[in-house]
């Protein structure tokens, strides 16, 4: 059994907040950090749909992090197993829920924060935007997603070499 470190990425529900992620009061990511958490849950949620399992409970409080920006998916008991042969239905939808949480993160990261370049942060704000584009078609699979997010992480690197 692997064993998880850290802590979960938002509070759990309550009954005001059924449908919406709560967050720590005093949450104020680094965007280097956002970038690393959502790439490490874009490459679970693309593993599993490449092997036909939706998690179907993409939720803050479902994500433990680390304070190095490492991520674990957890809560699979609303998972189900589907058909590849259906076409990607439920992948575009959990891309919309991932959306959702990233650009949570986004509008909660420090103001003043300078550890991605602009180039970088428009990128984020971009995937976020596409993630949750009101037509599913237009919303990427979370492989392109993880892709995206690791291009971002890369320029970074290099503009603090």
């Amino acid at each position: 059994m692997t064993h998880c470190e850290g802590g979960p990425l938002g509070l759990p529900h309550n009954f005001t907040s059924v449908l919406r992620c709560r967050y720590a009061a005093d949450l104020c990511p680094k965007l280097t950090w956002v970038a690393q958490v959502f790439r490490d849950v874009a490459d679970a949620l693309s593993y599993l749909h490449s092997t036909g399992i939706c998690m179907s409970d993409i939720f803050a409080h479902n994500i433990i992090v680390t304070e190095e920006g490492e991520a674990t998916v957890l809560d699979f008991g609303g998972s189900f197993f589907y058909d590849r042969s259906w076409g990607v239905h439920f992948e575009k939808g959990e891309v919309r829920a991932f959306g959702i949480l990233l650009m949570d993160m986004l509008v909660r990261a420090d103001p003043e924060d300078s550890s991605l370049p602009l180039a970088g942060r428009e990128a984020l704000f971009t995937l976020g935007k596409t993630c949750t584009a009101e037509d599913p078609a237009n919303r990427p699979l979370f492989a392109e997603a993880k892709a995206q997010l690791s291009k971002i992480a890369q320029k970074n690197k290099a503009s603090l070499s």
